[in-house]
């Protein structure tokens, strides 16, 4: 993933309010790398920006300004 791109996990609630991380090393994630990643995401960094007793979407990838096809394998 080259600069100015970025993924990011967005997590949304019931009523509609969307919390996002954007995918960093400091979460485990290299963009330059191909190989296999584990990568960790403290539950606490999406509230209080979403009611975690109504999430509706748990887990969205979103991949931003990323002009050419990208495989993702999730484990």
């Amino acid at each position: 993933i080259g600069a100015g791109e970025s993924l990011r996990i967005d997590v949304v609630d019931s009523p509609g309010s969307t919390a996002s991380v954007t995918l960093s090393s400091t979460y485990g994630f290299d963009r330059t790398s191909t190989d296999w990643q584990e990568i960790s995401i403290p539950l606490s960094l999406y509230f209080p920006g979403v009611d975690e007793t109504q999430i509706k979407v748990p887990f969205a990838l979103v991949a931003t300004a990323i002009p050419s096809t990208l495989t993702v394998d999730v484990d």
